[in-house]
């Protein structure tokens, strides 16, 4: 992982170490210890099924054809709201 580091003089620098480590990071210009910034990280990548991109294609396969042409098959299913409903 990348991490920013910055020192009491104002010097900012990258280092490079893993999650589990907590090494001592010391300024190129003046030699002092730095602190650790907590940034922002990396951006949130989505997989998988579900996503925008997906959306078209999964429609797609879940609506069924009724004997009418042209027209789509309606949901029959009962939506569980409460726990009576299990039952």
């Amino acid at each position: 992982m990348i991490y920013d580091y910055r020192c009491e003089c104002g010097n900012v620098q990258e280092e490079i170490h893993g999650m589990t480590e907590n090494p001592v990071v010391t300024c190129s210009k003046c030699s002092q210890t730095m602190q650790r910034i907590v940034t922002g990280g990396t951006g949130v990548v989505f997989k998988g099924g579900g996503w925008p991109s997906a959306d078209a294609r999964f429609k797609n396969s879940m609506t069924k054809k009724s004997a009418h042409k042209g027209q789509k098959a309606k949901d029959h299913h009962k939506p569980v709201t409460t726990l009576g409903d299990l039952q």
